[in-house]
């Protein structure tokens, strides 16, 4: 006898009924399991990827409907039937958008009609679509006619002003499993806050959920308007809620009778959560570029199970050649909007490349955009989130101008799902963030800068990071337009949505989104949007930085090694170009180093090594700076003055002329009681070694 849910109460009314459909058995196959299951299978998030090759960067793409298609038909062979549902953001409104390419159609709704998919529950990539085009393209996928199957579009809590369901709140499927027929519900609740995170025309003449859910929950949706069509008035043998709240263990604890959960989010992930009655749920996501696999069975109790579930990688699948020719026409056009012209740079932005650690021109034109967009303060930015290191790249030879592409900004920026926000911090809360970024860096044995993938720097603000500091000590001389940034003063600031998730974020209130502003809602309001935006309605762009940040290995209060004396000095020096790399077997590719060692300022230890973090001595550093002195053209003769110090002669023979030099011009003062020492062994902080390069770079300008 076929097992239904217990009935628990009246008949849920005025519910807009869900139509019932059969899914067909899949062709055996030599790989399928002696018992008969039923493969759920979803995507999410594949933001309406549909091409071979990625139009924004021409490479391969990792994870696509192409693949996607391919991972299905194998699955389909190893199950008894199957149902094959979308999350959501299936449309692309990021980069290239479908209605970007074409007015008839889009590609990423043919794909969804050509691999026969069982339903979609439209979310924020669908919603972000004007209209119109939404409207079209919900229209394609729904039709009875045309290539393909037809896709439910479900969603439970889109809604009209009045109240009335735009969309299927679910669907019933009919499966045949062990020689029995069962009943498969599948419901869609999704976008309950699309008032923050949609722009006013995009919703206009939509609700997100009923007036009677006053606190504006998934879980009032399920219970008060789904729970009981789905248990009762359908007798559903097992439920499927697409849902993509923010919080999925709160909803599962929040209610009762539901089966499986899918969603999609940034990774990939499958969770069991306890709902109402302590059942345990299976609550599985996809990220885009992967396929969730449910395999649901028959129990002893004559009741349905599911048996196992888990993921499986879409990158590990070649294109499906036929769904590839049916989209081929799509790709071109893609391809050449991807190319359009978004703006030019000026040949100032050509600079050495910096990297993650240092202030770069990719870092400031960035930063810039953001500020411009948002009317920001300052920005908060990742260099590690940088897909270049310098705008070099982008100039030909001989040429002194350099166009910037649409392309070239998701190259900039490689992160075109997530949106630009404007929040407002204090004083106190800018500082606390840096420094909790300054501890996500690391030192490696030779003294570089490791790490630092989630660590921000600040656009807008000038200051000093020093990884080698305690905690609460590490940001220094923090600066807003010239002055030190009080606690209690209060900035605007933009920041990737992204760290907003950060746990160690501050706590702090969206005051704007570019998915809000009509300038880059179509392409998803993300950074690279923003900096395409910002490049258009600039003439030139061109270099401007009047606030600089720096990140040191050491602390401003710890002793200097090598490697960050030499790299101030070649700093003081403007940075000149070395040779090629030869000059030492521990530090590779460090142009300060080499610098130094093709001027004569440091000869290492006689065996090749440089040793970059053995901390600099007194007399070590008077002999590196007369050496520096002399490359620019002093004369480091001695008065005599330096003999006249109590420990005169405890320094080294070797580095007395040196020394003589730079306590009698004033570059290295004496220490110690009376000012009467010089210790020439002892050790020195950064703080003293900006005082004597500021007394050096003195002596350059008086000469």
């Amino acid at each position: 006898m076929k097992w239904t849910r217990t009935v628990r109460s009246i008949l849920a009314g005025a519910l807009c009924l869900g139509l019932t459909l059969t899914v067909s058995a899949a062709a055996p196959a030599a790989e399928t399991p002696e018992r008969e299951l039923l493969g759920i299978y979803s995507t999410g998030g594949l933001h309406g990827q549909v091409y071979a090759k990625d139009p924004l960067t021409g490479g391969e793409a990792p994870a696509s409907f192409l693949k996607a298609a391919s991972a299905v038909a194998q699955q389909r062979r190893q199950v008894a039937a199957s149902l094959l549902l979308d999350s959501g953001c299936a449309l692309n409104g990021g980069a290239v958008s479908g209605w970007d390419l074409n007015g008839q159609a889009d590609p990423a709704a043919l794909a969804l009609r050509l691999i026969g998919y069982d339903a979609l529950v439209p979310s924020l990539g669908e919603f972000l679509a004007p209209p119109a085009y939404r409207q079209q393209v919900f229209d394609q996928l729904s039709a009875q006619e045309g290539e393909g199957a037809p896709v439910a579009l479900l969603s439970a809590n889109c809604l009209d002003q009045e109240g009335d369901p735009l969309l299927k709140p679910y669907q019933v499927f009919s499966v045949e499993l062990e020689g029995q027929t069962w009943k498969i519900g599948v419901a869609g609740l999704g976008l309950l806050d699309a008032e923050r995170v949609l722009p006013e025309d995009r919703r206009e003449g939509l609700r997100f959920r009923h007036s009677s859910n006053e606190a504006g929950t998934y879980a009032w949706e399920w219970n008060q308007y789904l729970r009981l069509a789905l248990t009762d008035a359908e007798e559903c043998d097992f439920i499927v809620v697409v849902c993509d709240a923010p919080d999925i263990a709160a909803f599962v604890a929040q209610t009762r009778d539901i089966d499986l959960i899918l969603t999609h989010a940034e990774e990939a992930a499958s969770h069991t959560y306890p709902d109402a009655g302590q059942v345990q749920v299976p609550c599985i996501s996809s990220d885009g570029a992967t396929l969730t696999r449910t395999l649901v069975g028959v129990t002893e109790e004559g009741g349905l199970a599911v048996e196992s579930y888990g993921h499986v990688d879409l990158s590990s699948y070649s294109d499906d050649p036929a769904l590839a020719a049916a989209l081929k026409d799509f790709a071109s056009p893609a391809a050449a909007l991807a190319l359009q012209r978004a703006g030019t740079l000026s040949l100032d932005w050509i600079e050495d490349v910096q990297g993650p650690y240092a202030q770069s021109g990719p870092f400031d034109l960035t930063a810039r955009a953001m500020c411009w967009a948002s009317g920001a303060d300052a920005a908060l930015l990742s260099p590690a989130d940088l897909g270049v290191s310098s705008l070099n790249g982008f100039f030909g030879q001989d040429t002194r101008s350099a166009v910037l592409t649409l392309a070239d900004c998701y190259e900039i920026y490689p992160y075109p799902y997530s949106a630009l926000c404007l929040v407002e911090l204090t004083g106190k809360q800018i500082r606390d963030w840096l420094d909790v970024c300054a501890g996500r860096y690391d030192v490696d044995e030779n003294g570089y800068l490791t790490g630092g993938e989630t660590a921000d720097a600040l656009y807008g603000l000038s200051y000093e990071l020093y990884v080698g500091s305690l905690p609460g000590r590490r940001v220094e001389h923090l600066t807003w337009k010239g002055d030190e940034l009080g606690d209690f003063q209060r900035l605007r600031v933009a920041v990737d949505a992204r760290r907003l998730a950060d746990p160690e974020f501050p706590e702090v209130e969206v005051l704007w989104t570019a998915l809000s502003d009509p300038r880059f809602t179509a392409r998803g309001g993300s950074i690279p949007a923003v900096l395409a935006g910002y490049a258009d309605q600039s003439a030139l762009l061109s270099p401007l930085r009047e606030d600089t940040w720096s990140i040191y290995t050491g602390s401003s209060y710890g002793p200097m090694n090598r490697l960050e004396f030499v790299t101030m000095l070649y700093e003081l020096a403007g940075k000149p170009e070395p040779a090629v790399d030869t000059a030492f077997v521990d530090l590779s590719g460090d142009p300060a180093a080499v610098w130094a060692a093709e001027s004569g300022i440091v000869s290492g230890d006689g065996q090749g090594r440089f040793l970059p973090t053995q901390l600099v001595t007194r007399e070590q550093a008077a002999v590196i700076l007369s050496r520096f002195a002399q490359t620019r053209g002093l004369t480091t003769h001695s008065d005599g003055k330096a003999s006249q110090l109590v420990d005169y002669v405890t320094v080294a023979p070797w580095a007395q002329p040196a020394v003589d030099f730079c306590y009698g011009s004033g570059i290295m003062p004496a220490v110690g009681a009376g000012a009467l020492l010089f210790r020439p062994q002892d050790t020195f902080t950064r703080q003293e070694a900006c005082e004597f390069l500021a007394a050096l770079n003195g002596l350059f300008a008086e000469d």
